[in-house]
Formats: structure tokens, sequence, C-alpha cells
């Protein structure tokens, strides 16, 4: 599967580079991926043929200025707002740094999205020596659990050590119709490999779901370096939830039973393991297990 990333790229590619192999751009704003930030699309490459500007010419129209009610800029506002939230809170700085480039993703991100061809778009944060810590994944459609819970009550931010993200990737894709329409988009992208890491631990990001009115689901994977262990404190009645210690935490970490990885009944002082994520109700677990 091929990969683009967005650069301002040369106005001069020629059909048959496009066609031949995915273009290998470099920067031209001068912007060091550790910095910045890399962006990438991720289509799966279709061959540019003669009847392009046929099949060009049947795509639908798109227009440029806001719709009061257009669910696929709505979509695209969700996605990059929750982008925005992990990028800022691991001291990132997203590509798109002006109204007017943020825009432009919109823009793209629904056009995308309008013609039935953008199913997801992932965040990828690197540590210094490229490792894959966190991966963020924002798929464009109603979650399997359609569950109006958000106990979270904010975005859930894994509690990774000081420092160990340096770099990010943006990667949207796949898409199968890219050369039809890549001429409407506002910018410019090229090649690039995804990463083949998977992170160990996975849970769904509720509040997304509940903030775009469940049209978006979306799974957090994050390393074991987001791992705590801790001692449970309290159990509630029903032990379906519990408050644990953290050696190096303030204040306990909440604990519900519908994140365990696997069924086990909370005990007072018993010891487990979980990825701990901040959200604005507190500390919380995901991926709980015993110790």
């Amino acid at each position: 599967m091929a990969f683009l990333s967005l650069f301002h790229a040369p106005d001069s590619l020629s059909q048959d580079s496009l066609a031949t192999s995915p273009p290998t751009l470099t920067p031209s704003d001068g912007l060091s991926s550790s910095a910045q930030g890399d962006s990438f699309l991720s289509p799966s490459l279709s061959p540019f043929s003669s009847s392009t500007s046929a099949l060009v010419s049947e795509l639908p129209a798109f227009s440029g200025q806001d719709a009061p009610y257009d669910l696929h800029r709505l979509d695209a506002e969700n996605a990059l707002v929750a982008l925005e939230f992990f990028l800022k809170s691991f001291a990132l700085t997203p590509r798109w740094r002006t109204p007017a480039q943020r825009h432009d993703w919109i823009h793209d991100i629904a056009l995308m999205l309008q013609l039935a061809d953008l199913h997801a778009v992932s965040l990828e944060m690197l540590d210094p020596l490229g490792n894959l810590l966190l991966r963020f994944r924002i798929e464009f459609r109603s979650p399997e659990d359609p569950s109006p819970i958000d106990p979270a009550r904010g975005f859930e931010l894994p509690c990774l050590p000081t420092n160990s993200v340096a770099s990010y990737r943006l990667l949207l894709g796949p898409l199968y119709r890219f050369y039809d329409y890549a001429h409407r988009l506002r910018s410019r992208w090229r090649s690039a490999s995804p990463l083949p890491q998977q992170p160990p631990n996975v849970f769904l990001s509720r509040h997304l779901q509940t903030i775009s009115f469940q049209r978006l689901s979306a799974a957090i994977f994050v390393s074991d370096l987001a791992r705590r262990e801790g001692a449970i404190l309290t159990v509630s009645p029903a032990a379906d939830f519990a408050l644990a210690s953290c050696a190096d935490l303030p204040l306990p970490v909440f604990l519900h039973r519908s994140e365990c990885d696997r069924p086990f009944l909370f005990q007072p002082a018993q010891k487990v393991s979980f990825v701990l994520i901040h959200t604005p109700r507190g500390y919380q677990g995901r991926n709980i297990r015993p110790a």
C-alpha cells in the first residue's frame, strides 16, 4: 500500500512520474519533521491514465464556501479538534500553523469524505529513535458500540514520560481515487511508508464519539510506557469500580470493570496494572489487569 505526505511540492511533476512511482518530495518551507511533524496521506494508488479527465468531470461539485449544516465539514472539524488536543498536549505544533492552512485541511478532508474515499486519519507519535509510542486512529463512521456514556468527560490522554515524544506523523487513508481529484485539493502530498509497529495497549475514545454525535469512532493505541502499577484502595459495593493508589500520583486512579482486559473482581489491597490516562475528571485506568 502506498502512502502520500503533505508538503508544498513543485508543480512540474509529470503524469508519468506519478504513475510509475509515488512522488517523494521534500518540504519547501524548511520545517523539520522532528519539530513540526510529517503529515501523510495513505492511498492505494490507481494508475494515471488518459481517461483521467473524463473521470474528473464526473465528480460532484464541491463548494469552497462553508455551509451551516455541512456534515462532512463538521466531521473534519471534530477530527482536527481531537488531533490538535493531542499534539498540543505533547508540546507538538500542528502542521496547520495559520487559520488559512487549517481551513485548507478541513476543505481537503471534507472533499475526500464527500467523495466517499476517506475512511480514517491516524496520528502517530514517535520517540527520539523513531519508535511508535502512540497511535490515535479516527474512523469516519459510526462506532460499533454507540454508547452515549463519556466517562472521561474529555479527551482520554495517555500519560507518557516527559520528553518521550519527539515527533509525529499524520496519515490519511487508505484512498483509492486520489488522482481523480488531486487537482481539487488545496495541499500537496507526497509518498511515504507506514510504520509496521502496533503498540500493545488499545482503548476507545468515548469522548470523540460523544462530541461527534456518534458519527466518528476512535481508538488509542499506546506503548507500555504509559502503563503503571498500583494497589486498590476502595471498591464499590457492586465491585464495578474501584480507586487505586499509584506511588508517583497525588490523587487516586479511577478504575471501572468495563475497562479490564479480561474479567476479574476488584478487591481491596489488590495489585493491578493499567494504562494511566489524564482526563478532566482526574486520573483513570484503561486496559486494566491484575499485576
